[in-house]
């Protein structure tokens, strides 16, 4: 049986954005965030606009 999660609080796209987070994010110095309420499903991606 599937887990029946809680409605989302926020969208992905609200999760990280000062933009020296988002510097560290895409250097490796940053790889997790922490907080309160459902922003994404597993499996959501963010969208940085940098393209490998």
């Amino acid at each position: 049986m599937a887990e029946v999660l809680p409605p989302k609080t926020c969208s992905i796209d609200r999760l990280i954005t000062r933009k020296e987070d988002v510097a560290k994010l895409l250097s490796g110095a940053k790889t997790a965030t922490r907080r309160n309420g459902r922003y994404a499903d597993l499996g959501e991606i963010m969208d940085f606009g940098e393209k490998n």
